[in-house]
């Protein structure tokens, strides 16, 4: 067996046409499923976006609820002889309903140590259902014995669920 130096000729015209045959509709396919993937790829961005979204307004409100808690201990701390927890006021260990505010303004005037309670507990209360969705608030002393620690609680509706955070103090 001997081998031909001489190659044998090649229709180049054959080869194209074979090569278009093969490949016919390939381009095509390749663009619906790169469109797809990407179709895909976008509806999980905007999934992730809107999930991004809910937690961060949820965090929010959290962060709200303790700057709120944090900001009755500073009232409460302000005016110990106050009665944060009369049951005139909207408070109580079970009373949630929000405090009216009393006709005089106790930061431009002088007030008793109670009505500065009642004031503080309207401003609050008012902050409470302002910022938060369904927002309530309550203070109690949970003990007869020590009238020095309070239970400071705030409850809110956070994507249909009732959220409740509450922090104890002693004073």
């Amino acid at each position: 067996m001997s081998l031909n130096p001489v190659a044998t000729p090649i229709n180049a015209k054959s080869i194209k046409m074979t090569h278009l045959k093969r490949n016919k509709g390939f381009s095509l396919l390749e663009v619906l499923v790169a469109l797809g993937v990407l179709a895909i790829g976008l509806l999980g961005l905007a999934a992730m976006q809107t999930m991004g979204l809910r937690f961060n307004h949820e965090s929010y409100q959290r962060t709200q609820a303790t700057i709120l808690l944090y900001g009755m201990v500073d009232r409460i701390r302000a005016n110990p002889k106050g009665d944060y927890t009369a049951a005139g006021a909207g408070f109580g260990p079970t009373a949630t309903a929000p405090a009216t505010a009393p006709a005089n303004k106790c930061y431009i005037g002088t007030c008793t140590t109670s009505e500065i309670a009642i004031y503080d507990q309207g401003e609050w209360i008012t902050a409470i259902t302002s910022i938060l969705s369904q927002g309530q608030g309550s203070i109690a002393i949970p003990s007869t014995t020590n009238l020095n620690r309070y239970v400071i609680g705030i409850s809110w509706n956070q994507s249909g669920v009732q959220q409740t955070q509450s922090i104890e103090v002693e004073l």
